[in-house]
C-alpha cells in the first residue's frame, strides 16, 4: 500500500520537477555558453517558474536544448497525476477496510442479541451457545426472584 500509493507518486513527483532541474543543471555545465552565436546562459529558476506558469512555452532566452518545451509539458503533466495519486487512495483504502472490520464486528453483536431476543419472546434456541445463553439467563432470573424474597 505503502510503495504503491506513496513512494511511487512522490518519486515521479520528485523527479519531474527536482529530478528536472538537476538534469537542466548538467546541461547548463556542458554546454559551452561562451560559443560564437549562443546568447546568455539561461537562469535556471526562471526556466522553472516558466515551466509552470506556461507550459509548453519557452522564451527563446531560456531554452537549453530543441524539444523543451514538450518535454516540461509531459513532465508537468506527470507531477499533477502524480499528487491526487499521491494523497487520496492511501486514506480511502484504509478508510474501506476500517469500515469492513467495523462491520464485521458489529454483525457478530447483532447476531447475539437477535439469539436473545428470540429467548425472550418464549422461542426455544437454536445453537449450543444459545442455549447457554438462556440457562445463565433463568439463572440470573432464579437469583432476583430469591433476593427479591
Amino acid at each position: 500500500l505503502d510503495i504503491k500509493y506513496v513512494f511511487i507518486p512522490q518519486m515521479i513527483f520528485m523527479n519531474s520537477t527536482f529530478g528536472y532541474l538537476v538534469v537542466l543543471i548538467f546541461i547548463k555545465w556542458f554546454t559551452n555558453w561562451n560559443a560564437p552565436g549562443s546568447g546568455p546562459a539561461p537562469d535556471l529558476k526562471a526556466v522553472m517558474i516558466q515551466m509552470f506558469m506556461a507550459p509548453g512555452k519557452v522564451p527563446k532566452e531560456l531554452q537549453l536544448y530543441p524539444g523543451q518545451g514538450f518535454v516540461q509539458v509531459i513532465l508537468l503533466f506527470l507531477a499533477l497525476v502524480s499528487v491526487p495519486w499521491m494523497l487520496l487512495p492511501k486514506p480511502l483504502i484504509l478508510k474501506k477496510r476500517h469500515e469492513m472490520k467495523m462491520s464485521k464486528r458489529y454483525k457478530v453483536v447483532s447476531e447475539d442479541l437477535s439469539e436473545r431476543a428470540k429467548l425472550l419472546a418464549g422461542g426455544k434456541p437454536e445453537s449450543k451457545a444459545a442455549e447457554a445463553m438462556a440457562s445463565t439467563k433463568l439463572e440470573e432470573h432464579d437469583d432476583d426472584a430469591e433476593d427479591d424474597d
